[in-house]
């Protein structure tokens, strides 16, 4: 370890003779005072601990007053209460703004991690139902494309927008148990539509009336 004292330190100290009048046929110099054995494992200047034991020493940076905004990936945004929770904690643990900034990178990093690995198994999962209903045993299969026609029918005659937009932004509409469920609906509104010979489905108000139209 280089000391922070310049100079050879094998040399003897000699008196300043700026300072101390210099007496004639004296010798000014001194014999240095035995120095006291170094602790095992320590190097000159330190003590046994690590410590630097020259006065001088450098001051330690640590953290600042204030830390400066952290910087932030494309299309990450800061939230504001964790920032300062994590600033607090920064600052507690003396950490400079690089280091604080380091461990910003990092979570960043993890947090894009995280959100591929989400993304990623969403479309897996999407996929795995779409998967399903096209081979489920009662409507998938040969039958599948007729089937979807029904679904659609059912949510054109008892959906709203909104119900639309909820599916679209689930994507329960992959999901097979929802399928089935719309399949059957618009199964019945087919069974309910009465087909007129040369002209348009017709939906009679009342079933009754269709099969027992002499009944008031």
């Amino acid at each position: 370890m280089s000391s922070l004292v310049t100079g050879d330190q094998d040399t003897p100290a000699v008196a300043d003779p700026n300072l101390i009048e210099q007496p004639s046929n004296e010798t000014l110099v001194t014999a240095p005072a035995p120095e006291a054995p170094k602790a095992e494992g320590s190097e000159e200047g330190t003590t046994a601990d690590g410590a630097d034991s020259k006065a001088d020493v450098a001051e330690i940076v640590g953290a600042p007053d204030a830390y400066e905004a952290f910087t932030l990936p494309e299309g990450f945004a800061l939230n504001e209460e964790f920032s300062a929770r994590f600033a607090e904690a920064a600052k507690g643990m003396n950490l400079t703004q690089d280091q604080a900034q380091s461990l910003v990178d990092l979570q960043a990093e993890l947090s894009s991690t995280a959100g591929t690995e989400l993304s990623e198994g969403w479309t897996t999962l999407k996929a795995e139902w779409q998967a399903e209903a096209k081979s489920d045993k009662e409507y998938g299969g040969k039958d599948f494309d007729a089937s979807i026609g029904s679904a659609k029918l059912a949510l054109q005659k008892y959906g709203t927008p909104e119900l639309n937009e909820a599916i679209e932004l689930t994507g329960m509409g992959n999901h097979p148990e929802f399928i089935r469920l719309l399949v059957k609906v618009g199964s019945t509104l087919k069974e309910d539509t009465l087909m007129v010979e040369g002209g348009q489905p017709v939906a009679p108000q009342d079933r009754g009336k269709v099969m027992f139209p002499d009944m008031n």
